[in-house]
């Protein structure tokens, strides 16, 4: 299990913050790729939808998604990478993808974006959120295993080459670039500490999100993309 997965759990402000950024782009069958322990999985079934695709390709993880998701008669669950599932995916008419903080972890992310774009109909939905600024790039990204940080620039010409059109993408979450250097690039942390999630989720992220909402700041430690196949 990776080890940014429990103590992000914890920050539901944070994942607050994207469903309020996804929710009017949700379609009725959605796909959530790399949906870890279930956690944003659990905001998305809280949203009008009829089905939650949830392709996990960690084998690990997929006994606690069957447990955590049981009784929920929406959700289905598919161990593997998404490219073994394009076929089933294609044919259950998924009309969204939802990706967050998980194509950083995929080595060659212009295939997964690629059958993302395979998968989605023409007008298609795919919301990301993924890790920015390679100059934070440190200890905690090599811990959780990320192959990269995001330039916006990078994101916009990768997504585009898949055949999406991109709706948004913009930088969020602006005071995360300091306490991710800090942790990442001079204390040289490898995991995270659940207090210190909880304490950032509960007094920076709120304020952030009031003043982003109105002022999308010019950089950031993440990208939101909101796009949709042509």
């Amino acid at each position: 299990m990776s080890g940014e997965l429990v103590p992000m759990a914890l920050a539901q402000n944070y994942y607050q913050w994207i469903m309020s950024q996804f929710r009017q782009h949700l379609g009725k069958v959605v796909c959530e790729l790399g949906p870890g322990i279930g956690t944003f999985s659990t905001l998305l079934l809280q949203e009008d939808i009829h089905q939650l695709i949830l392709v996990e390709p960690s084998s690990n993880l997929i006994p606690n998604l069957y447990q955590r998701f049981s009784g929920e008669a929406r959700v289905f669950v598919a161990e593997g990478e998404i490219e073994a599932h394009t076929e089933r995916l294609g044919r259950a008419g998924v009309e969204t993808v939802v990706v967050v903080n998980v194509l950083e972890h995929v080595e060659d992310d212009r295939r997964t974006l690629a059958t993302i774009g395979k998968i989605l109909p023409s007008g298609g939905k795919f919301l990301l959120f993924a890790p920015a600024l390679p100059v934070l790039f440190g200890s905690l990204d090599e811990a959780f295993g990320h192959w990269r940080r995001y330039r916006k620039a990078e994101l916009e010409t990768k997504a585009t080459e898949a055949g999406f059109q991109i709706l948004d993408l913009k930088f969020m979450n602006f005071p995360g670039i300091i306490s991710w250097f800090v942790a990442g690039r001079i204390l040289k942390w490898r995991t995270l500490s659940p207090r210190m999630v909880q304490s950032y989720d509960r007094w920076i992220v709120p304020i952030a999100m009031a003043i982003e909402n109105r002022l999308s700041p010019p950089i950031g430690p993440s990208l939101m993309l909101i796009a949709r196949v042509a």
